[in-house]
């Protein structure tokens, strides 16, 4: 489902399908925007709408077991970041379909209803990163800087979310980084700081259409998977991971109302 990428022979640059004509030079133009502002490598235009990405960086890959405070600011400053240089106008935006979406895959997952008045608001729209997973952030080793990779093509392809808010970002990374409730609070006041808003109003409807898309995604993939069983069990997995987001997400303001009580 991805676009084709392949790596040179000497492993010193990868070649990645972006789009002919404008489709490729708009991808260009958000990775250059957000490697501008250090969190991530150019890409240079390449032939037949491939583009080029030198590598000259040494690292790991992330995981869940990274996180920390300085992981939480530095995806903070990344999405606040993203939320200026990214940024589209409100017309871009197909809320209804996204809201629609969520409605569809959380009853598909659950057996449940979301309630009737489930909504999704649009205050900072953006083409938003849409793989927030701790394995799409490099630690290099030279500098221990954190970098972000596959950055450009995820939130404008066939795929939801398209055109979003800010905060399915924001979401994303809570989901897939599976934040304590410590986290969270550490991840929201530090954008809320640095974007000047309160993204957590809205937050919580997208936390929901966010797992509800992930797992709609991934039980779709296991579908198709059948003739590589490892692959469908590690897909089923994750649709299951994203299943317990969904019914965690829930339970939140229920569980809220009994410990009030």
């Amino acid at each position: 489902m991805l676009p084709a990428k392949f790596r040179s022979a000497d492993g010193e640059r990868t070649f990645e399908y972006h789009g002919l004509g404008r489709y490729g030079r708009d991808v260009r133009q958000r990775i250059d925007a957000l490697a501008w502002a250090g969190f991530t490598v150019p890409a240079l235009r390449a032939a037949n709408g491939f583009s080029r990405t030198n590598l000259h960086l040494a690292g790991c890959r992330l995981s869940k077991c990274d996180l920390g405070e300085t992981v939480i600011n530095r995806m903070a400053e990344y999405v606040a970041v993203r939320a200026k240089v990214c940024a589209v106008s409100q017309d871009a935006v197909h809320i209804h379909e996204l809201e629609s979406m969520a409605q569809f895959n959380f009853q598909q997952s659950t057996g449940r209803e979301l309630p009737t008045d489930f909504s999704l608001s649009v205050r900072r729209p953006v083409i938003a990163d849409a793989q927030m997973m701790p394995h799409t952030w490099l630690k290099t080793f030279k500098r221990g800087s954190l970098l972000k990779l596959d950055c450009g093509t995820h939130g404008d392809n066939h795929f939801f979310p398209g055109p979003v808010d800010i905060a399915w970002d924001i979401a994303g990374a809570i989901v897939e980084w599976e934040m304590s409730d410590g986290h969270r609070r550490l991840f929201l006041a530090r954008y809320n700081d640095l974007s000047k808003e309160d993204v957590s109003q809205r937050l919580d409807p997208y936390i929901t259409a966010y797992a509800a898309f992930r797992n709609g995604y991934c039980r779709m993939a296991a579908s198709a998977m059948a003739h590589d069983p490892a692959e469908q069990a590690r897909l089923l997995r994750d649709a299951e991971r994203y299943r317990c987001a969904l019914m965690e997400q829930a339970s939140r303001p229920i569980a809220a109302a009994a410990a009030y009580r």
